[in-house]
């Protein structure tokens, strides 16, 4: 199984978390379910689009996208959701994310070694992640919802 987390900016807020809520309960249900297929390790609805970065295509509606990065083989890094609309906009951004999630978790492992103290779970990546293994309870109520990264 794969760990999705949520990309977090230099202030801690999660851009991607920012468009999924905006989303209607419809589509937030579709983007839910291309990401639990995602989390069982089905890649099979994304593409490349450069760098390290992958688009999840959604055929629903506007034609919704999420865009994320693989940190190792068991983390998913969601970096962005858009429409087909504005797709080359939400990959140049995705792109950019990721450039700054790689950057920050560099210079964190690099300070870490200097201390000789190192922890995975302190990088800007993962403090305060949301893990989304099944989304927020308000589109499937019966599942338990978003667990919240120590």
């Amino acid at each position: 199984m794969v760990d999705l987390r949520e990309y977090q900016d230099q202030t801690g807020g999660s851009p991607f978390r920012k468009w999924f809520d905006r989303l209607n309960a419809e589509a937030a249900r579709k983007v839910t379910t291309a990401l639990y297929r995602v989390g069982l390790g089905n890649f099979s609805n994304a593409k490349s689009v450069g760098a390290g970065v992958y688009e999840c295509r959604i055929n629903f509606g506007p034609g919704y996208r999420v865009y994320f990065a693989k940190d190792g083989e068991l983390i998913v890094i969601l970096l962005a959701g858009g429409t087909k609309q504005r797709q080359q906009n939400d990959v140049e951004v995705a792109l950019d994310r990721w450039e700054d999630y790689k950057r920050r978790k560099k210079q964190q492992v690099f300070s870490a070694k200097r201390s000789k103290a190192f922890f995975p779970e302190r990088w800007p990546s993962a403090k305060n992640c949301y893990v989304i293994t099944l989304m927020r309870q308000s589109v499937f109520p019966s599942w338990p919802g978003i667990s919240k990264c120590t």
